[in-house]
């Protein structure tokens, strides 16, 4: 299943960039996406790339089919981004440990410059390789993502007002 979301926000791009790596940017992505959020790894490289590694908790009751194939605890995963605020690309990818490699999702966001301040694509790719349930996973999973993304979006909106007044 493939994604893509457009948002624009009232700060330009490399202002969005120094927003990402902020404990209060980390708090509101954790309050607005229902998601319990833990860093685990962060550092900025030589050439001015970033890298972040965040153990996500999503905060929900997930469908019977998703029980079954993730245990009682549910769903939890790694976060990974990969941040090039001079390309104005984030590489990002979601590593679930307990199922290996039959679960695939990663993507990328892009900014523009955008006479309103910036426009943000995210773009993703989500792949169960599960028999028979595959389909119904990505479907929960991606209908998760897609909700989380849109309320992050607004919170992120009123965030950078607030900042700015």
């Amino acid at each position: 299943m493939k994604f893509q979301m457009t948002h624009v926000f009232a700060c330009t791009p490399a202002e969005y960039w120094e927003l990402l790596d902020t404990p209060e940017f980390e708090d509101l992505q954790s309050k607005e996406s229902n998601v319990a959020r833990e860093l685990r790894e962060q550092r900025t490289n030589p050439d001015g790339s970033r890298f972040k590694r965040v153990r996500c908790v999503p905060r929900r009751e997930w469908p019977a089919v998703m029980k079954s194939f993730l245990g009682p605890e549910g769903l939890v995963y790694d976060q990974v981004n990969e941040t090039y605020p001079e390309k104005n690309l984030l590489k990002w990818r979601v590593e679930v440990q307990k199922v290996g490699d039959r679960v695939h999702v990663e993507g990328t966001t892009v900014l523009r410059p955008h006479p309103q301040g910036c426009e943000r694509t995210l773009a993703g790719e989500i792949r169960v390789s599960v028999p028979f349930v595959g389909g119904k996973i990505e479907q929960a999973v991606g209908q998760d993502f897609e909700r989380s993304f849109q309320r992050t979006a607004e919170a992120i909106r009123r965030f950078i007002a607030e900042r700015k007044a």
